[in-house]
C-alpha cells in the first residue's frame, strides 16, 4: 500500500492506512516497513506515534503485525566503525516491545549478507549510481531475508 518516498505520518495522513484498516481481518499479516524518509520529514516522537497507531489499529482488526527495520545503504558494508542500524530502528524495537509485536532486523540481516558477498556484489544490488535504493535483485534478496523471519 505504500508509495515511493512515503513516511509513517504521511502514510496515515494521506489515507493509505485507511484501506488496510477497512479490509484487514483476522489472519492477515500487516508488515510495517517504513523509516528511511521519516528522518527527512518527521522526528522520532512522530514516528513512534504514527507506527504505534498503525500497530494498535491493525491488531484491533485481528491482524498479525511485523515491524521491519530498513536495510542500510550499499556503502554501509565498508563503513568503519560498523553501523548497528539506521532510520529509527531502535524506535521500532521499543514499539515492538511495547506492543508485543515482532521486529525483523532487516538492517543487520542484509548487512551480514552484504559482508559475506563484499562491496562490489552489494553495490550491484542497488540502482546504478544510487547507494540507497535497491534494484529488483536487491529487493528480491531483502524480501527473501524478511520472509525467512516470518516463516
Amino acid at each position: 500500500m505504500a508509495a515511493s518516498g512515503q513516511y509513517a505520518k504521511g502514510f496515515l495522513d494521506a489515507g493509505q492506512f485507511d484501506a488496510i484498516e477497512a479490509y484487514g481481518k483476522t489472519g492477515d499479516i500487516f508488515i510495517v516497513s517504513i523509516g528511511i524518509n521519516d528522518t527527512n520529514y518527521s522526528n522520532a516522537e512522530e514516528y513512534h506515534t504514527a507506527v504505534t497507531d498503525m500497530v494498535q489499529r491493525a491488531k484491533a482488526k485481528g491482524m498479525t503485525v511485523y515491524l521491519v527495520k530498513q536495510q542500510g545503504r550499499a556503502s554501509d558494508v565498508t563503513n568503519n566503525p560498523t553501523l548497528k542500524g539506521r532510520w529509527f530502528g531502535t524506535t521500532l524495537d521499543a514499539i515492538g516491545q511495547e506492543q508485543n509485536v515482532a521486529v525483523i532486523d532487516l538492517f543487520n540481516l542484509f548487512f551480514d549478507y552484504a559482508k559475506s558477498i563484499g562491496q562490489e556484489a552489494t553495490t550491484a544490488l542497488y540502482m546504478e549510481g544510487d547507494t540507497l535504493h535497491p534494484n529488483r535483485q536487491g529487493a528480491m534478496k531483502l524480501a527473501e531475508l524478511a520472509a525467512a523471519q516470518i516463516g
